[in-house]
C-alpha cells in the first residue's frame, strides 16, 4: 500500500525545507509551512511589495531554517556568507501590533502582510547579505508575516465542499493551495530520463521539487495524475488539481545556481504537459486542501485513493 515516505515543512516560502517525522495540520495546511514570505519593493508601484524567490536568489536554497518551538524561535543560517538570523516563529499580537502592514504581491493577488523588519531591522540586513542588494540602492527587502490569509476557493466542486470541514479554506504564503504532494515512482521516472540526456549528471531529489509530503509504493509512476480524494491514515484531503512546474525545479540543490541545462524542466516538457487548463507548462505532484483541521500526519501513514477522475488546472497562478 501507498504511503508517507517523507515530510518536509518551509518556514519561509523558497527558501530551503525541514524534514521532518510530523507535522501539525491545522487550518492553513501543515504547521508552519510557508507562513513567512521574503519581500520587496515592487518597481512598478513604490507603495507595494512583490515576493521574492528562487526565480531572481536562486541562493535562496542555501538558506537553512531550524525550528525550536519551545523557546518559540526560527533560525535562518546562510552559510556562504557565515551570517545568521534568528526572529520568533510565532508573531504575537504585540508585535503584531507594532509592524505596518504593507500591501504585497503574490501570484496577483495582494494579501496584506506584517512588515517584520519594522521591529527586527536585522532580517533586512540578513536579506541584503543573501542577495546582494546594497543598502543604499533605493530598493527595501524585508521579511513578512500574514495579516490576512488567502481564502482557497478555486479547483472546489460542490462535492469537495461537503467534505471539508470549515466554510471558506485559506493559505498563508503557499502558490495557493495549502499543501501538495510529489510521488517516488513518479520522481525516479523523471530522474531516469534526465540522467539519460545528461550523461548522469543533474541528480535528483524531492527538495527540487518543494513537496509537503512525499508518498511511496503507488500503483505506477505517474498514478497520482488522476487522484481527486485520498485519505492519509484517518483523515481525506482534496486533489483539486496537478502541481505546474517553473524553473524553480532547475536550481541545484548544492551551488544555489541555475542548471546551465535547464534540467529536470526542459525533460518534463517534453513529456509533462499533459493539462488542458495549462497547455504550456509540465505538471509534476499533485495540490491538497485538507478536509480535517488539529490533527498530525505522520511518516509511514498509509495513504488510500478514494476517487479518480480528470483534472482541469484552474489556473490559479495569475502575473
Amino acid at each position: 500500500m501507498a504511503y508517507v515516505k517523507e515530510i518536509f515543512i518551509h518556514p519561509v516560502k523558497s527558501l530551503r525545507g525541514l524534514s521532518v517525522k510530523e507535522s501539525e495540520v491545522d487550518l492553513y495546511g501543515f504547521k508552519h509551512d510557508r507562513k513567512f514570505m521574503v519581500c520587496e519593493t515592487d518597481p512598478k508601484n513604490s507603495e507595494r511589495y512583490k515576493f521574492s524567490t528562487q526565480r531572481q536568489y536562486p541562493q535562496f536554497t542555501l538558506v537553512h531554517p531550524t525550528i525550536d518551538e519551545g523557546n518559540n524561535l526560527l533560525t535562518l543560517d546562510y552559510p556562504p556568507e557565515k551570517i545568521q538570523l534568528s526572529i520568533p516563529l510565532t508573531i504575537s499580537s504585540e508585535i503584531a501590533e507594532k509592524c505596518p502592514v504593507l500591501d504585497t504581491l503574490i501570484w496577483g493577488e495582494y494579501p496584506q502582510s506584517l512588515d517584520l523588519s519594522a521591529v527586527y531591522p536585522e532580517i533586512t540586513t540578513f536579506f541584503e547579505r543573501v542577495t546582494g542588494i546594497a543598502s543604499d540602492s533605493g530598493r527595501r527587502i524585508t521579511l513578512v508575516a500574514p495579516f490576512v490569509r488567502r481564502e482557497v476557493s478555486m479547483g472546489l466542486g460542490e462535492s469537495d465542499r461537503s467534505v471539508i470541514n470549515r466554510e471558506t479554506p485559506e493559505s498563508a504564503y503557499q502558490d495557493y493551495f495549502p499543501g501538495n504532494l510529489i510521488c517516488e515512482k513518479s520522481l525516479s521516472d523523471l530522474e531516469r530520463r534526465v540522467q539519460e540526456k545528461t550523461n548522469g549528471e543533474v541528480k535528483l531529489s524531492p527538495r527540487n521539487f518543494r513537496p509537503n509530503m512525499v508518498i511511496a509504493n503507488t500503483e505506477q509512476p505517474w498514478d497520482e495524475d488522476g487522484w481527486k480524494r485520498i485519505r492519509i491514515g484517518n483523515h481525506e484531503w482534496i486533489v483539486p488539481c496537478r502541481n505546474i512546474r517553473c524553473q524553480i525545479t532547475t536550481v541545484n540543490l548544492s551551488s544555489g545556481k541555475f542548471e546551465t541545462s535547464r534540467e529536470p524542466y526542459k525533460t518534463m516538457q517534453s513529456f509533462r504537459r499533459i493539462d488542458t487548463g495549462s497547455k504550456y507548462a509540465p505538471c509534476f505532484g499533485m495540490n491538497l486542501i485538507n478536509c480535517d483541521t488539529q490533527f498530525t500526519v505522520k511518516v509511514g501513514d498509509q495513504l488510500t485513493v478514494l476517487e479518480r477522475g480528470d483534472h482541469h488546472y484552474p489556473r490559479v497562478l495569475k502575473g
